[in-house]
């Protein structure tokens, strides 16, 4: 029996009608450089369960990660076209080292990503909200 205040208006529970399957999520990396954290990141993810695929060209978006270091028009583009405008889930995760300000993040969040993080550094894989910074 499930609990009644876990119920929604519509009936389902808010398992059911906010879960993300953590088996089907995309990622893409936008980055300038050095490629060698990619696979650092990829193997915390797995070690924490959450399984990736690349995001392919023209491969209907839906919940993702984008992994980058700057935040420009390209990349505001990016989250908008893979969230469509903002109706997907999309986590935007800046890179250790990245500088990312408030601004950027609130320009993150118009452009459609659900919320935006920066990864700590990678051994041991953390991430701080960077909205606090």
């Amino acid at each position: 029996m499930e609990d009644p205040l876990c119920e929604t208006t519509l009936g389902q529970s808010a398992n059911q009608s906010s879960a993300v399957d953590m088996t089907n999520l995309w990622h893409r990396f936008v980055e300038r450089g050095d490629a060698s954290r990619r696979g650092a990141i990829e193997e915390a993810l797995a070690r924490e369960h959450v399984r990736t695929h690349d995001l392919a060209p023209r491969e209907p978006a839906g919940p993702g990660i984008l992994f980058f270091d700057e935040v420009d028009q390209p990349f505001c583009d990016l989250v908008r076209e893979t969230s469509r405008n903002g109706l997907g889930r999309v986590l935007a995760v800046a890179f250790p080292q990245s500088v990312v300000r408030g601004k950027d993040v609130w320009r993150l969040l118009r452009n459609g990503a659900s919320d935006s993080l920066c990864l700590g550094p990678l051994d041991p894989p953390r991430a701080r909200d960077c909205g606090a910074l």
